[in-house]
């Protein structure tokens, strides 16, 4: 079983997850990330919780596998799985139209107001490069429906003002698990692009959506 994530050089990640495997089995199950592991050995029939945190090296690269093996005779079952990076940082964040999560991260979501809830920060550009905007998403469980004015959505786009905004460099996020789950978009900066626009992660939604693990680069990076 494994993951693609994306991360950041000298940060800490933390898995969590839930396993079972037969009462009093010792076999253990493996998991692997950015070259580090730990092992579980001990089941007791039931679901277990069990969390991990690692630090990623100066070398990491920015995508590495999360990966669960086992030698195991007898079966071994994982849910929940979660990633997350430890001591998220949103310095240089603009955070002021979100709410506060009870992990002291922000929460984009408009609060039953009718109003628009922003997540952004400035980001350097070059004309007609590419680049690529990764995150780890939370949301509502479920495909929001389009006839709702779009207002469930998660839009997440580059924007300069009235003069670069447009539906080239903005991508969509339309279903959530409920779980964090890792996106990935690729934008052309064009011809008109300028030397600094915002990242943005926009909506209108009154349920709450969570965004941690930003990453942008340039493509190939």
């Amino acid at each position: 079983m494994e993951h693609d994530v994306v991360v950041e050089p000298e940060r800490e990640y933390t898995v969590a997850f839930e396993v079972q495997g037969e009462a009093g089995s010792t076999e253990g199950l493996r998991v692997e990330f950015a070259g580090q592991s730990a092992e579980l050995r001990q089941h007791n029939g039931s679901y277990q919780a069990a969390k991990f945190t690692w630090k990623t090296g100066a070398e990491t690269p920015v995508g590495v596998r999360l990966r669960f093996s086992t030698m195991a005779r007898r079966p071994l079952r994982i849910r929940k799985v979660q990633f997350s990076g430890g001591g998220e940082s949103w310095a240089g964040w603009s955070t002021g139209s979100t709410v506060t999560g009870f992990d002291r991260e922000p929460v984009l979501c408009s609060g039953g107001t009718g109003g628009i809830s922003i997540l952004s920060r400035p980001v350097k550009l070059e004309k007609n490069t590419a680049y690529v905007v990764s995150f780890a998403v939370r949301g509502p469980a479920g495909r929001e429906r389009r006839t709702m004015a779009q207002e469930q959505l998660l839009s997440v786009d580059l924007y300069g003002g009235a003069q670069y905004d447009h539906r080239e460099q903005n991508a969509l996020v339309e279903e959530f698990s409920g779980e964090f789950e890792q996106k990935e978009f690729r934008w052309n900066s064009g011809a008109d692009a300028p030397e600094q626009a915002e990242l943005r992660f926009v909506t209108m939604s009154q349920k709450p959506i969570q965004v941690r693990n930003v990453v942008f680069r340039k493509a190939g990076d």
